[in-house]
């Protein structure tokens, strides 16, 4: 009887100490990522002298070799100051070590590299014009193609969307809703964090455990982005005319854990026009994005515009005017 009694309490102990080991989800963290995209040239809208059903707009842009850096998302506790991650402390429950040698990891660190020369083919169909007394007014459906070469890879933008113009003589504002993609290769290291859960049978009693995987690779897809904003223009005289266009641009570049990893940043780009002709103009300035959480902003990218209207002439005043009669 007594070799019972002693079976069942070793019995008894033993399904009360065991416990399930179940694994919860994983979490991703992105530690860096170097991306390779083109520098997209702004899409600029201007008064033309030849109201013509269509434009065409061919255009080229240079800008020197920098590198942008933003940081976002999450971050990690066990990263020492070299920048090497802690595998053994940080699946050690008991381990508090950020206090001593880790320092937390500032989040995401993505690097953006442009390639330096792009060149630009842009069509735009006209199919709204009206002609008042003291205003203009045109709608302009766009659709530009955009070729970079860097590290030995073509990159192709493409841009669609409609552009608005209210014309005067001494001023005029060109709104405009661009949708489009591009291509970017990038490449990437991060880190897997895998919770399991301890539960111990017959009791209420648990503790979690960590384990910790590195994660690198490479990625090359085309990614959306969104530019909208206004061309802003007032000229000098009918040769001369000053322009701002002030866009803002949020543009995606990958998707890592479930998360896009994107950018927004305004872009301001002053530049001068000059009238060759009634059908043709010549545009030439500079673009300076700005991004507060860059620490180093996309550099400066210096662009001419070569723009030509065709196409029959349609005056809807002249139009008003015969239907009065």
């Amino acid at each position: 009887m007594t070799y019972f009694n002693s079976r069942n309490r070793i019995a008894r102990y033993f399904f009360l100490t065991t416990f399930l080991f179940l694994t919860g989800c994983n979490e991703y963290y992105l530690q860096n990522a170097s991306v390779f995209t083109n520098r997209k040239v702004p899409t600029i809208t201007t008064s033309q002298k030849y109201n013509g059903w269509m434009d065409i707009e061919v255009s080229g842009a240079y800008s020197r070799k920098k590198t942008a850096s933003i940081t976002q998302g999450k971050h990690t506790e066990f990263v020492s100051a070299d920048g090497k991650f802690d595998y053994d402390c940080a699946s050690d429950p008991d381990c508090n070590d950020t206090l001593v040698n880790n320092i937390p990891f500032p989040g995401d660190n993505v690097k953006i590299n442009t390639t330096q020369w792009k060149a630009n083919f842009q069509l735009s169909l006209i199919p709204l014009y009206i002609q008042r007394p003291l205003k203009t007014f045109k709608i302009r459906l766009l659709a530009e193609a955009q070729y970079g070469r860097g590290n030995s890879v073509d990159y192709w933008d493409f841009k669609f969307g409609p552009t608005f113009s209210i014309i005067r003589d001494d001023f005029a504002i060109h709104p405009k809703i661009i949708v489009g993609y591009s291509k970017a290769d990038v490449t990437y290291y991060g880190l897997i964090k895998t919770k399991h859960e301890h539960w111990f049978l017959f009791t209420d009693s648990t503790y979690d455990t960590y384990t910790w995987e590195p994660e690198s690779g490479s990625v090359s897809s085309y990614r959306i982005f969104y530019e909208g904003g206004a061309t802003i223009e007032w000229p000098i005289n009918k040769t001369f005319s000053f322009l701002t266009d002030i866009n803002i641009t949020y543009q995606s570049f990958f998707k890592y854990g479930g998360d896009y990893i994107n950018v927004l940043y305004p872009e301001f780009s002053p530049a001068i026009k000059l009238s060759a002709s009634n059908n043709l103009t010549i545009i030439t300035g500079f673009s300076l994005p700005y991004n507060p959480d860059m620490k180093v902003q996309l550099p400066l990218q210096f662009f001419t515009k070569m723009h030509f209207s065709v196409g029959p002439y349609l005056d809807i005043r002249k139009i008003e005017n015969e239907n009065r009669l």
